[in-house]
């Protein structure tokens, strides 16, 4: 049976088909995106951090930062939680991982998923630690790139995975003697389960920006100072020094071991030709690799002076001539 096109009269309802015209022609509006904010570089980290490596969903209920003073840290630390050891361009700063996430993400990479029974009661090894150095690395990587994009907001970027501590009393002392941030994430992972608990961080204050330098600087001291600085020279960083008879040093063979106390690894020389030492350094890791962080200069050996001559010569002096 065929069916017959009904043909519109004047005056019938065009509503509906005028509402839907209207929605077609109509470009649909542009929705704002969200203001970034620390919090929410924090949050983009976590997950795009750990759903890379381990690959694992994660959601964060809440974050939050406040103020922490090193002595306070030790007791953040509860029976099965993990501590880490971070060192950044601050110096260094610290992770709690409560014992819920912590099996979370060592199932997800030693299993392939997420259990759902209650998380066991143990203790804390260094295999623990091996496992989540990385998931952590991707995450504060992450940070990293986007904390780029909030310049001026105050907020501590490019840390990475330093060492795990194994007595919690002694995290304090890595810590600068100063105020620092305390962020706390409700992170959990995956649906339904038991491995969630709160993340904290514990991170130095950005050092503010440097102070422009003056401008007042001769024309001579400038070309004196960039003669001087092209020059080229030996650098040792020397992590420990000892010494011992002839006897024993004659004695030494494959396999023995020369012990090393805590603050011999906290201490690095930097030492030009003859042994001088110019620098102090610590002994951390840059990329993956080994690698040493300078600290504040011990001698001014090499400083130049910054203010001009009254009668500074306007070319450089000839070889053995002495500046006025």
């Amino acid at each position: 049976m065929g069916m017959r096109a009904q043909r519109s009269t004047p005056g019938q309802d065009m509503t509906s088909e005028s509402a839907l015209r209207r929605k077609l022609s109509t470009p649909p509006r542009a929705e704002a995106l969200p203001r970034l904010t620390p919090e929410r570089v924090w949050r983009r980290a976590f997950e795009f951090g750990l759903g890379r490596q381990p690959g694992v969903a994660v959601r964060i209920a809440a974050a939050e930062r406040g103020l922490v003073h090193p002595p306070e840290v030790a007791a953040m630390v509860e029976a099965g939680d993990l501590a880490l050891l971070l060192d950044g361009p601050d110096g260094y700063g610290a992770a709690i991982v409560p014992r819920g996430v912590l099996a979370g993400l060592i199932e997800r990479q030693t299993l392939g998923r997420l259990l759902s029974r209650p998380v066991p009661d143990r203790a804390v090894t260094a295999v623990d630690a091996a496992l989540v150095a990385d998931p952590f690395d991707g995450v504060l990587a992450a940070q990293e790139t986007l904390a780029a994009e909030l310049s001026g907001a105050g907020i501590a970027a490019g840390f990475r995975y330093a060492a795990p501590v194994a007595d919690p009393q002694t995290l304090p002392l890595s810590l600068a003697d100063a105020p620092h941030d305390l962020w706390r994430f409700d992170l959990a992972l995956g649906e339904g389960t038991a491995r969630s608990g709160v993340v904290r961080l514990i991170l130095p204050r950005p050092a503010p920006a440097p102070a422009a330098a003056s401008s007042a600087a001769s024309h001579w001291a400038g070309r004196l100072e960039a003669r001087v600085l092209d020059g080229r020279i030996a650098l040792d960083a020397v992590l420990y020094r000892t010494e011992m008879e002839v006897a024993r040093l004659r004695a030494l063979a494959v396999g023995d071991t020369i012990r090393l106390t805590r603050r011999d690894l906290d201490g690095v020389a930097i030492c030009a030709a003859g042994g001088v030492q110019v620098a102090t350094a610590r002994l951390g890791r840059a990329g993956g690799v080994k690698a040493v962080k300078i600290g504040a200069p011990v001698s001014e050996i090499f400083t130049l002076a910054s203010d001009p001559a009254p009668d500074a010569p306007a070319s450089l002096p000839d070889a053995g001539e002495a500046p006025p």
